[in-house]
């Protein structure tokens, strides 16, 4: 299928754009702090893959429980296992806190807890898993919706339920406003988590072309309006206002790539390491920022190192895939032989 190549694609590039991010941390390399905003690929690339690759959709309480438990099965075996090595790493090299882990902080970080008990995930990215988690819980949810509402209102009220909780936690919490936004709860970015969905509806049924794109002119039109015109009111709030619209930019910018290089590796012969690339994404966007600053204290900004150091964490990441896919493989030929 098309759409799954360009999006093994998306994955590629958005995970690529946020290692120049946290790159760009130390280094201060030009515009990587656009890199961030490649979170919103894979918020937009989880809601379409939702509505287009998941093997169901809950249409009830028990359905939900088994669609929830399938989330949780494909996603925190290969966590939990990154967590296990990094645990164990950290007593031979240690970790950023100049010390080895605890077994509390290996505990609370493989269960994705670490940020609400006040504790810091092994690797810093690992906040992601939680909350993409959050937005598949979501996603049955604003399906129900969207069969019901038309897309437009849905991504009008989610502006508004994530602006409201903004407010709040800016009012309530302003030490750590920001932090909370941005990482603790999919809830302050439901507009993505929104067109997420209805692109995922739009591609794949292609029933309602025109209330999909109406979805994403209200999309536009609504974050625009706050990465320019709210923001300026607004200064503390400014940075969380502006993700809807940077976040969008940043993915149209991966998805062109995904567009115009899927062709390529389409017409390819074997098309396999196209769906690695994809898998692979996920263990290196949860193990590059590992070694950065500890490199970044011995080699600086020295650009060669840096491009080594990329390749090197796509080449574990791949290994890591390739081996998972062999052991699923081998399960499930022993399945079928009994």
């Amino acid at each position: 299928m098309a759409i799954s190549k360009q999006a093994d694609l998306a994955r590629f590039f958005g995970a690529s754009a946020l290692f120049y991010y946290h790159l760009g941390i130390s280094t201060g390399y030009p515009m990587s702090g656009w890199g961030e905003y490649g979170v919103a690929v894979f918020i937009l690339l989880a809601g379409i893959a939702y509505v287009c690759f998941s093997s169901f959709h809950p249409s009830d309480l028990r359905s939900y429980r088994r669609y929830i438990c399938a989330r949780i099965t494909a996603v925190f075996p290969m966590f939990i296992t990154i967590n296990l090595a990094l645990y164990l790493g950290s007593f031979l090299y240690p970790s950023g806190l100049g010390r080895p882990f605890t077994f509390l902080e290996f505990i609370l970080s493989s269960a994705g807890l670490s940020q609400y008990f006040g504790f810091r995930y092994l690797s810093t990215v690992m906040w992601f898993i939680p909350f993409i988690m959050q937005a598949y819980l979501l996603f049955p949810f604003i399906d129900y919706l969207l069969n019901r509402v038309s897309g437009a209102w849905v991504i009008a009220a989610s502006f508004v339920i994530s602006l409201a909780l903004v407010a709040m936690v800016f009012s309530c919490c302003p030490s750590n406003a920001k932090e909370i936004c941005v990482n603790w709860c999919v809830l302050f970015r439901l507009p993505e988590v929104s067109l997420g969905l209805i692109l995922g509806k739009t591609l794949f049924s292609k029933r309602d072309p025109l209330g999909g794109l109406s979805a994403l002119a209200t999309y536009c039109v609504l974050s625009l309006l706050l990465a320019t015109v709210v923001s300026s009111h607004f200064v503390r709030e400014a940075y969380v206002l502006a993700l809807p619209w940077r976040g969008l930019v940043v993915s149209l910018l991966v998805s062109i790539l995904a567009l115009v290089l899927a062709p390529v590796f389409t017409t390819a012969k074997k098309t396999g390491f196209l769906r690695l690339i994809g898998v692979a994404s996920f263990p290196f966007f949860l193990i590059h920022r590992v070694a950065i600053v500890c490199l970044y204290n011995r080699v600086g900004t020295t650009w060669w190192v840096w491009f080594i150091y990329f390749i090197s964490c796509w080449s574990a990441a791949l290994i890591l895939a390739m081996g998972s896919a062999r052991v699923r493989n081998l399960s499930s030929f022993r399945a079928l032989r009994q």
